[in-house]
């Protein structure tokens, strides 16, 4: 979902890009301008002006203290983030400087040009350059360097991508594989993992290490001209000429989410530190901010924990009011929620692995428990649950874990218990078990033995199954043993 749109931009916004804090947001265009945003207002805060053509690209230093820019006017320039003076320039002949990054360990800059198949190296403190080699066969479209500075990777017209060692310029190796022009890299935040984008309209996962193609991610339907992964690794967003941003699970590579709004080609997409967000920037002269796989996931979260404590699903007003969503927020998740739910023959392998996760780990699947336990994201999980109850493992996948037993008067809800291996819980008084406790023979229901006078108010029987009890002789388990359980808040009248 789209959050906001800034607009200020007299023409192409060619890249974009958060601040290391995740305050700001700097792009840079072909109005020859480089803009400053407060990310929270949404406020242009900043014009920086300098350039003479058109803004190829801007990149923040590791500090966030100053913002590196290049343009087709032969120039690259530094400038001081908080006051947007210029305080370097370094001018190349005949050339027009098309990428640019940043070395997070020697404050180095890396370039390349357009029309040209060299990287150089400039020092930043200097103004001079320390290294230049010939890079490919074409020209060079896009840079990146490893997250531990050691590497950098380069992608070209020659339809490849190469690996180099950042401190002599060798030449490690080269990744073949797309047919079309290379027009974005990046690596995994982990540094094990490359993708890139390009004109063939897909994206490709490599492993660092070998060299080897992982797998390729197929639906754009124009050129991919930027991508990139999340801080945690787990998705890769990625941006195309077919006006969309993509987002992908790096796991399987399967499409998660396609992001639609800009009227023209996405040129620059990539997360915010924290993960949450995604910016774009379009050649529709704007630039978007829009929720994250890991926002819909927290946003999830709160519906679910909203229905285990209440024991509904919460309406719009109180998505907004008691949960604090935004009201388009709370309109889109719920649509997603309650969106039908399907997966691709592609897909079944994969949910194959994850279903023998389920079965030999979870007594009661449900939404919140797979999401919670094994960490997986809302999409997949809605997709698993499905595919356990076409397969006929389960019945039904609840959001929340369902504990349907009648209890006498009183009904063991959903909101009572879920797996988890770390608590022990007391179906009667609806808490932690406390001190000694015993155990039914028939159902294994574990009982407080300060919960003895409600039993006896039972007529001596199980709660669960209705299995005569003798209070007096409780039978007793080590507590290591005991079953797997987790409290959860439940704001139901308790019975003890």
């Amino acid at each position: 979902m789209c959050l906001f749109t800034l607009e200020g931009h007299t023409s192409d916004v060619n890249l974009v890009a958060f601040s290391h804090d995740g305050l700001h947001i700097v792009s840079g265009s072909s109005d020859q301008t480089i803009k400053i945003w407060e990310f929270s207002s949404g406020n242009e805060l900043r014009t920086i002006e300098g350039h003479t053509n058109e803004v190829n690209s801007v990149v923040l230093s590791p500090n966030t203290h100053y913002i590196i820019s290049c343009a087709k006017d032969k120039t690259i320039k530094i400038w001081e983030f908080s006051t947007g003076e210029e305080v370097k320039t370094l001018i190349e002949d005949r050339k027009n400087v098309y990428s640019v990054a940043f070395s997070p360990n020697t404050y180095q800059i890396v370039y390349s040009f357009f029309w040209d198949k060299i990287i150089k190296i400039w020092e930043m403190s200097t103004g001079k350059e320390v290294k230049k080699f010939k890079a490919h066969k074409n020209y060079v479209r896009s840079i990146a360097i490893s997250p531990d500075g050691l590497s950098i990777i380069s992608g070209s017209v020659d339809k490849t991508v190469k690996i180099w060692e950042f401190s002599t310029g060798n030449e490690l190796r080269t990744l073949e594989g797309h047919t079309g022009d290379v027009n974005s890299v990046g690596f995994s935040p982990d540094g094990l993992s490359i993708v890139s984008g390009s004109a063939d309209n897909t994206v490709k996962i490599w492993e660092f290490s070998t060299g080897n193609e992982l797998r390729t991610l197929e639906g754009h339907t124009g050129d991919v001209n930027s991508v990139g992964f999340s801080p945690d690794g787990l998705y890769i967003v990625s941006g195309s000429a077919d006006n969309t941003v993509k987002i992908w699970d790096f796991s399987t590579g399967s499409e998660f989410r396609t992001l639609e709004g800009h009227t023209g080609d996405v040129n620059s997409v990539g997360f915010s530190p924290d993960g949450l967000y995604i910016v774009s920037g379009s050649a529709d002269n704007t630039v978007k901010i829009w929720e994250s796989p890991i926002l819909i996931r927290i946003n999830i979260f709160k519906i679910l924990n909203f229905e285990i404590n209440k024991g509904y699903r919460p309406s719009k007003l109180e998505l907004v009011r008691d949960l604090n969503l935004k009201i388009d927020q709370a309109l889109k998740t719920l649509e997603l929620i309650n969106a039908p739910i399907n997966y691709e023959i592609s897909e079944l392998k994969y949910l194959r692995f994850l279903a023998e996760k389920v079965i030999n780990n979870l007594d009661h699947p449900s939404l919140y428990n797979v999401m919670q336990v094994l960490n997986m994201d809302f999409f997949t999980a809605r997709k698993l649950g499905k595919y356990l109850i076409d397969e006929g493992w389960l019945t039904e996948f609840p959001d929340i874990p369902k504990i349907d037993f009648e209890l006498g008067k009183t009904k063991i809800t959903e909101g009572d218990i879920s797996v988890s291996k770390e608590k022990h819980f007391c179906l009667v008084h609806r808490g932690p078990i406390k001190g000694l406790n015993f155990i039914c023979p028939e159902c294994g229901t574990y009982y407080c033995l300060n919960c003895l006078e409600a039993i006896k108010e039972n007529e001596n029987a199980c709660w669960s199954c209705g299995k005569a009890l003798d209070p007096t002789s409780p039978i007793k388990k080590p507590q290591e043993k005991v079953t797997n359980a987790k409290v959860i808040k439940d704001n139901s009248k308790k019975t003890s």
